[in-house]
């Protein structure tokens, strides 16, 4: 699983091009592109279960061990007033006879989403974000995730050094790259060989 973030309109709308482009390599696999703020997280006493919102008619739901393991996938069909959280309730009630669902808060949800990940990805594609992918970044550090973490960031501004001195003493990888094509191509070569690691 690889976590990618960032959250304007034009970088959100790369970072579905390379869900995409992840799907597409490894269809079928155990291989999931995620955008933190397009999942909800809920816990439960023996699994957690991602619910990921493609569109405005359906959702995604991923049903995972503890350790980290897939249990099952569902697709559900919602319109507008489908309250997600009922339907996920729901769900795990009549399937697994669960009752307790506590929905994640953000740094819960960070902090699963890290733990289970083999890859971290950061991306910088513009210098005047408002820097939420930076703060994702430290977290990640601090929580021992750094040698999971890649951050790609885009030519042409540079990061302080304050933030460089930091990501080259956790020893983060750092990845420059041109355009879209190129950032594309490097995450899916950097990602072909981090999913391969036993």
């Amino acid at each position: 699983m690889s976590k990618i973030s960032s959250y304007d309109p034009e970088t959100k709308n790369l970072l579905d091009i390379i869900k995409q482009k992840i799907a597409e390599k490894w269809c079928g696999g155990k291989v999931y592109g995620i955008v933190l703020d397009e999942v909800e997280l809920y816990l439960t006493e023996d699994y957690f279960i991602l619910v990921e919102k493609w569109s405005r008619e359906s959702i995604s739901i991923y049903i995972f061990y503890h350790s980290g393991e897939h249990k099952e996938s569902y697709e559900l069909s919602i319109s507008e007033k489908t309250i997600i959280d009922k339907e996920i309730e729901n769900l795990l009630r009549e399937k697994y006879g669960i009752v307790n669902v506590n929905k994640a808060t953000i740094l819960d949800k960070l902090k699963w989403l890290t733990y289970i990940s083999k890859s971290i990805l950061v991306i910088r594609d513009k210098e005047e974000t408002r820097g939420g992918e930076i703060a994702e970044l430290i977290y990640c550090i601090m929580n021992r995730h750094s040698n999971k973490i890649c951050l790609f960031k885009r030519e042409g501004f540079e990061l302080s050094s304050m933030l460089m001195e930091f990501l080259d003493m956790y020893k983060v990888n750092i990845r420059s790259y041109r355009d879209r094509n190129s950032l594309i191509e490097g995450i899916l070569r950097y990602l072909s060989y981090r999913i391969t690691e036993k």
